[in-house]
């Protein structure tokens, strides 16, 4: 059996400590968008933008969503120009994060009949013009946070939807260490605690040799 010593007990709680840090850091995954998947059943949360006099931006459902039971259906028309949703975020200035949203078309549009934008604070981040009919697939953007920013999806389809579900932004929730990637000072406390206990293992052994 092995007894440790006051010292080395205090050693390997600072290396516990800081295990336990390094965890959480990669575990956090903050959610920044309210009511990103509309099981609300309505746009609580989010701003309807662009020109709706024709098509329509609204939440829908009857087998159409990705999961759940909603899922926003954009409709204007090309001359119509784009129509969506956008949503203002706190975030964490120069924190990484993921755009992640789930996106399916009803009909096949050429270049000039269907488009998609993924807007971070008004930099198109998807450009996708034209698509044939398919159904959902993920889309994914990163970003970097400003600490105020805006997200917008929006599009057109001359033929068909552009249906839209679960919209996410994940990362930097308390900064960069937050997005799974640690901190220096997490690093540097677990290195020590590590350190420390290794240090007093190897005088321990000495004194035994001895």
């Amino acid at each position: 059996m092995i007894f440790w010593g006051p010292r080395m007990k205090n050693h390997l709680a600072i290396a516990a400590a800081a295990a336990l840090l390094l965890g959480a850091s990669h575990a956090a995954a903050a959610e920044f968008v309210t009511n990103g998947g509309f099981e609300t059943g309505d746009l609580t949360g989010w701003t309807q933008v662009g020109a709706n006099s024709h098509g329509y931006t609204q939440v829908t459902g009857g087998g159409v969503q990705y999961a759940g039971n909603h899922a926003i259906e954009e409709g204007n028309y090309s001359t119509e120009g784009f129509g969506g949703v956008s949503q203002a975020l706190n975030t964490v200035a120069n924190g990484v994060y993921q755009i992640s949203l789930f996106w399916a078309t009803s009909n096949s549009n050429d270049v000039n009949s269907q488009a998609l934008q993924v807007l971070w604070n008004g930099v198109d981040q998807a450009g996708i013009f034209g698509a044939a009919e398919h159904g959902y697939i993920q889309l994914l953007y990163t970003v970097t946070g400003a600490g105020h920013d805006t997200l917008t999806v929006q599009g057109f389809s001359d033929h068909g939807f552009n249906y839209v579900d679960d919209i996410s932004v994940t990362g930097a929730a308390n900064g960069p260490g937050a997005n799974g990637v640690p901190e220096p000072a997490t690093w540097a406390l677990l290195l020590s605690g590590f350190g420390l206990a290794g240090a007093t293992l190897r005088r321990r052994k000495a004194a035994m040799a001895a």
